[in-house]
């Protein structure tokens, strides 16, 4: 479950899509897979491939 409460508001705003991002992905391979995605989501800054490469 992703809800975000009891946390700072940089978390609390982006909370609803995380689960956005997990539960359909979670749904389709497992629930570690979709928590793993909505981690991704919040770990990259906008780099791009050829950024993190140099």
């Amino acid at each position: 479950m992703i809800d975000g409460m009891g946390h700072e508001a940089d978390i609390v705003r982006p909370a609803p899509m995380l689960a956005e991002t997990a539960v359909p992905v979670g749904a389709a391979r497992d629930a570690l897979a979709g928590l793993l995605s909505a981690g991704l989501l919040v770990h990259d800054r906008g780099r791009t491939r050829s950024d993190s490469c140099s």
